[in-house]
């Protein structure tokens, strides 16, 4: 994408440049405005302080500006001007991919749109060989009213309320007043720097991105976290600038099921190639705890990271949420679970088969809700995979959609994997590299 924008700019195109994440969007701006003297390029993206966005959307459209590095931020619903060219990552829901290049090409004009597809990830690698179910997407957007978990906070507030109209002191209600936020329902976190208020995140993602010690790119800026504390709304990040370029962290966090609530659950059997499986569908109830990150370069693998926790870091502090969410429960069949005999490690890195299993279902999840890579997230324990919605407090209807539709789910996992044509473990991938064919034989490695 780098690359393509480059030589965009080289004939004279105004582009925008749609990134799935805020961290690609930042760092294709930063990488992309290095390569090119005197490229006039700035960042559209939730987080930014709104008065940045509204200057920035003001320059592109007065010419003043060759390219924005945005998010979905600029797919709906703002006029931007005259656009030559729209490079955009894969996106799952080939709706949002066509509001995305119908920005360009207004009023007639020439203009040009172009897909960019990662090699590392399976929705790309399915759907590349699958494009006719690609364009042929239903065009119609699921809506479910009957939210457990919404409902039980307007229940909550509307207690509140009628308590506090009888109440003559009502300083005893701002807590709970401070709590609620307008824009979602689990808050959000407030980001300063100097003391001053310069942006938001979102939670939960917000705290996987601002943990201590993180490295946080923002309006082409590097910085990182000094700390990061709750409050009555969400939580305040505290900043100071960083000059590791190029540079990435990623939380370690411990994950745990505190409950998983009957009420209102529902329950089937399904049967798919002469095996059965017990589905589940309701609310689970999660802790989690970052208890250290990674660092490394950006493009790098994970596994080159170095760790970064409380043995290494003496001033390193866990960092602990709760939060409920919408979930499809999985019995794996018991011939496919090992005990594991490793209690530092989570049951799905400790074993291979499981964590294949885990890894197939919720890509072929993703694909079939048209969701994106943070939607949805996967747990296991004791024999079961839990595939919930990854929205704190909330509910975006994913795991509704994959019980109701898990047979297609399944059909999906066995297509990744008769797509499939990588060696899976160190052994194949010597056999490889020194010319012996990826076959059949390995292929069963993974259906086992």
């Amino acid at each position: 994408m780098e690359m393509l924008a480059s030589i965009c700019y080289k004939n004279h195109f105004t582009q925008l440049i749609f990134s799935n994440s805020h961290n690609d969007a930042e760092f294709l701006a930063s990488n992309v405005e290095s390569a090119n003297d005197g490229m006039r390029i700035q960042i559209h993206r939730g987080g930014l302080d709104q008065n940045n966005r509204k200057l920035y959307e003001s320059q592109m459209k007065e010419g003043e500006l060759d390219a924005l590095s945005c998010t979905p931020t600029l797919e709906l619903g703002i006029d931007i001007g005259h656009v030559d060219v729209v490079i955009s990552a894969f996106k799952n829901e080939y709706d949002s991919f066509v509001q995305r290049i119908g920005r360009a090409g207004r009023m007639g004009q020439k203009s040009y749109a172009i897909c960019v597809l990662d090699p590392d990830d399976a929705a790309c690698h399915y759907f590349a060989r699958h494009i006719d179910e690609y364009l042929s997407q239903n065009h119609v957007i699921p809506i479910n009213k009957k939210n457990s978990i919404i409902s039980d906070k307007h229940a909550e507030s509307i207690e509140v309320e009628a308590e506090a109209a009888e109440s003559f002191d009502k300083s005893q209600f701002f807590d709970f007043a401070n709590s609620v936020n307008l824009r979602g329902a689990s808050g959000e976190i407030a980001i300063y720097l100097n003391s001053r208020k310069i942006g938001t995140r979102g939670v939960p993602v917000g705290y996987y991105q601002l943990h201590q010690n993180a490295i946080y790119h923002f309006n082409k800026q590097n910085y990182e976290v000094i700390s990061l504390r709750k409050s009555q709304s969400g939580a305040r990040a505290y900043l100071k600038r960083s000059y590791e370029n190029q540079k990435r962290t990623i939380p370690i966090v411990r994950t745990s099921i505190l409950q998983t609530s009957e009420r209102n659950a529902i329950h089937k059997e399904v049967s798919y190639k002469n095996k059965k499986l017990q589905l589940r569908y309701g609310i689970i109830e999660l802790s989690r705890t970052i208890t250290g990150y990674l660092k490394g370069n950006y493009n790098d693998s994970a596994e080159n990271f170095q760790t970064f926790n409380g043995s290494t870091v003496t001033s390193c502090r866990n960092f602990n949420w709760k939060s409920k969410h919408s979930s499809v429960s999985i019995v794996i069949p018991p011939e496919f679970v090992l005990k594991s005999g490793n209690e530092s490690k989570s049951q799905i890195a400790s074993d291979s088969r499981i964590h294949t299993i885990c890894h197939v279902l919720i890509n072929a999840a993703k694909i079939i809700t048209k969701s994106e890579s943070n939607d949805i997230d996967v747990y296991y324990e004791n024999g079961i995979v839990y595939l919930y919605d990854n929205s704190s407090d909330g509910f975006n209807g994913c795991s509704k959609i994959i019980y109701e539709d898990f047979d297609k789910v399944l059909a999906t996992c066995y297509s990744l994997l008769n797509d499939c044509d990588c060696p899976v473990d160190a052994k194949q991938k010597k056999s490889v590299s020194e010319g012996e064919k990826w076959g059949w034989m390995s292929k069963m490695y993974l259906y086992q």
